[in-house]
């Protein structure tokens, strides 16, 4: 009972949690609601001990449960223009700019409609410097709603907008959008706020070199929509990419530099050092300073958090108390859910909340002490295992890769990053209102020291040891994971535990081992995935090799969105690290940058290409990687593995914008009398008298019906949203948005449509 009353913040978060967990699964219905307030209120009724109880309904009351406007949904599709607010700074994306908006009216050419919904908004540039709190007009777009690619592995894109209340996207040419100014409704101290943190941000930009400005303004004022993409990878791979969020070292530092500096004015005033207890009012003026700073740093859930801890921890100076800092993590992450319960599924809440649980419970078993240069190495050396390892199974599995310079690069940069840049950079920011000169010197100081940061990550980085490619791990993995280290800080205190150690590392080890091992199933499988315009398969033949091809092009896509989002997590899904031949039907820059993502964290030991053209950062990783280099020529070209033999067919001079060279593929794959079709010379009519077991085509080559019908007479077809397009056949249809991964099989000379199979 003592312990339940030590920690009893954690059983109120814990049924909270219940109660956001069950509202997501059941229907929004009073009767829910009901069931589960009366049996706890009563059981609280007789015993009142057990009100802890009541956070369960009270979880499940305040989770909101959205849905899409019906004012939306009847014009979806359709052209319209629009009116809005945006409700956070536009962010500066690899290939686009996002805006979110909050829509307060649409026009679909019979009248203004007033509405209130959020939807998100994509443009190649914008001329104004638009901020949040601006009202703009958007002309001529299409909303369309959110929708996931249907394949196993890949992230719910749709159930993340959904749970912020977003159900709808569209895409705006930046000559039909126009800015309205300020909109008067927004909150005016968010508003000022924000202008300042913008005003800064362009400031720095301005007058501090490129990349190091937009590091600047990630440290300072929490600004990370402009970091390069690359940059922010490397920082991730080595395990650091949390120095560009501001958390608990930068809040705590503010604390503690305002809570002396309080305390020394204070100290001024005889009146206040006779009269009342310093250190108790240093705390509460405290609080404001670190308020101010939090609402600077954009209110980001990691800075909330911190703040949060930080306030909680000097109202308790305040008042006198001595909380436990686990208790103060524990009402913090309860505060946050409270205001916004859906915090629960966000990366960055789980990735904050449980790095420092981690460190808090190390801490726990071996206290933190710096009176000695020892001391300090062996704390910063436990903290970072402990946040290392409590989030590994989470990085694991979200990323898709195990860092493994993690420990010495935050041993090595986070001293260096807090101690030295980030001072820096809230000196630039305090000092560009009252001395521009002064802060642009301080910025061309910190801009120095940012440049070693980044020249050290690179060189860490080339090293090629920063990350282990890794297939996502299961419950069990991230079970024996954790009680492993449980067994290991416990048993300093229990010693009998640590004969439990051994078996627990050796089960450990045969469950992790088996995640990252798959199991052929023989025979010949064909998995096309839902992607869209592109087409895209994984094949896995019958001598144990596997070949992902990739085509399709796409107009619109310029980025790896697909290949980053969908085939790499699909991919680890399937145990799969590595791949025999990566074959390019198509070398639009939208494949390009794909095939690159692909390298970055899947090793390949064939690249097949339709065409010349190549972006130098392909290019550079196929030279490193030592990958052959396969060009398919003019010529009729075989890649035979076991008992498949795969053809690249091309015919006539019809070229595909935006490569060089390349003219519309046919592949075509043999396997035990079963012939297989696919590519973008489906759509040309260029070739005839083919018979195709299954033909696979995009999505746009589907209104080309009546040519695909006649050249290839396919018994079956794979495609997205072609249903209708050939109602003569469409017992044999399968459609991969409604199936999502479709497979193929064929073994002991029988052929299967329809069935996934994990490798």
């Amino acid at each position: 009972m003592t312990l339940f009353i030590k920690y009893r913040t954690v059983i109120f978060l814990l049924f909270f949690c219940f109660g956001i967990f069950i509202k997501t699964f059941l229907s929004n219905s009073h009767t829910s609601f009901l069931f589960l307030l009366i049996p706890p209120l009563i059981l609280t009724i007789k015993y009142p001990r057990f009100y802890f109880i009541l956070f369960l309904p009270l979880g499940f009351l305040l989770t909101p449960n959205y849905s899409a406007n019906n004012v939306l949904e009847a014009y979806s599709g359709k052209k319209i223009s629009a009116t809005g607010t945006l409700i956070r700074n536009p962010e500066q994306r690899e290939n686009s700019i996002r805006l979110f908006l909050k829509l307060k009216s649409i026009n679909p050419g019979t009248g203004e409609i007033k509405t209130v919904s959020k939807i998100v908004t994509y443009l190649e540039t914008v001329d104004s410097d638009l901020t949040y709190g601006d009202s703009i007009y958007l002309k001529n777009i299409k909303l369309k709603k959110i929708k996931n690619f249907k394949n196993p592995g890949s992230f719910n894109i749709e159930q993340f907008y959904n749970r912020k209340n977003i159900f709808y996207t569209t895409y705006v040419e930046s000559k039909n959008l126009k800015d309205l100014g300020r909109d008067t409704d927004v909150n005016q101290f968010l508003y000022r706020i924000n202008l300042l943190r913008t005003e800064f941000g362009r400031f720095a930009a301005s007058n501090s070199k490129y990349p190091e400005s937009t590091v600047i303004n990630a440290l300072t004022i929490g600004d990370k929509s402009n970091i390069p993409g690359q940059i922010r990878e490397i920082f991730s791979g080595l395990g650091i990419a949390h120095i560009f969020a501001i958390s608990g070292l930068h809040v705590g530092a503010i604390a503690i530099g305002f809570y002396f500096l309080i305390k020394w004015l204070l100290k001024r005033s005889e009146y206040i050092l006779l009269t009342f207890q310093m250190p108790r009012i240093a705390a509460i003026l405290t609080i404001l300073p670190v308020f101010i700073y939090t609402a600077l740093a954009g209110f980001s859930i990691s800075s909330v958090r911190a703040f949060i801890m930080v306030t909680i921890y000097l109202l308790s100076i305040a008042l006198g108390k001595d909380d436990s800092k686990l208790n103060t993590l524990f009402t913090a992450a309860l505060i946050i859910l409270l205001l916004n319960p859906n915090s629960l599924f966000e990366l960055s809440f789980q990735l904050s909340f449980l790095s420092v649980f981690g460190i808090l419970m190390v801490h726990s078993f071996y206290k933190l002490e710096i009176s000695t240069g020892f001391d300090k190495i062996k704390t910063a050396l436990t903290t970072t295992i402990a946040a290392t390892l409590i989030t590994l199974p989470l990085v694991i599995n979200t990323f898709g890769y195990i860092p493994l310079f993690s420990v010495p690069a935050n041993l090595i940069l986070i001293p260096f990053v807090e101690f030295i840049i980030v001072p820096l950079g809230l000196l630039s920011l305090i000092t560009f209102k009252i001395s521009s000169s002064l802060s642009i010197l301080v910025l061309n100081i910190d801009t120095r020291f940012i440049s070693i940061l980044l020249e050290i990550t690179d060189w860490m980085d080339k090293q090629g040891l920063a990350t282990i490619t890794a297939p996502g791990i299961d419950f069990t993995t991230t079970f024996f994971l954790m009680f492993t280290a449980g067994l290991f800080l416990l048993g300093k205190n229990y010693r009998k535990l640590n004969y439990l150690l051994p078996l627990s590392l050796l089960l450990l080890i045969i469950f992790g081992a088996k995640n990252f091992y798959g199991h052929a199933n023989g025979g010949l499988e064909i998995n096309i995935l839902d992607s869209g315009s592109k087409h895209i398969a994984l094949i896995k033949t019958d001598s144990s090799e596997t070949i992902l091809i990739s085509g399709g092009y796409s107009r619109k896509s310029k980025s790896d969105f697909i290949e980053r989002s969908v085939v790499i997590p699909y991919l680890l899904h399937n145990n799969i690290t590595s791949i025999d031949h990566l074959v390019l039907a198509s070398l639009d820059k939208s494949h390009i940058n794909g095939a690159a993502a692909v390298l970055k964290k899947i090793d390949v030991n064939n690249i097949w290409i339709n065409g010349h053209k190549l972006s130098s950062e392909l290019w550079e990783q196929i030279y490193e990687k030592n990958i052959n280099l396969n060009k398919i020529s003019n010529e009729k070209n075989f890649l035979q593995t076991g008992s498949l033999s795969l053809s690249f067919l091309r015919q006539g001079k019809h070229s595909v914008y935006d490569s060089k060279f390349p003219e519309p593929l046919l592949i075509e794959m043999e396997y035990n009398n079963y012939i297989f079709h696919m590519g973008e010379g489906t759509e040309y009519g260029l070739f005839n008298n083919k018979k195709s077991s299954l033909l696979y085509i995009t999505e746009d080559s589907a209104i080309n019906s009546d040519i695909i019908i006649e050249n290839f007479s396919p018994e079956n077809i794979v495609c997205r949203k072609c249903k209708n397009n050939f109602s003569g056949i469409s017992e044999n249809i399968y459609e991969t948005d409604l199936n999502g991964t479709f497979t193929v099989t064929v073994r002991d000379n029988k052929i299967n449509f329809g069935e996934y199979t994990k490798q």
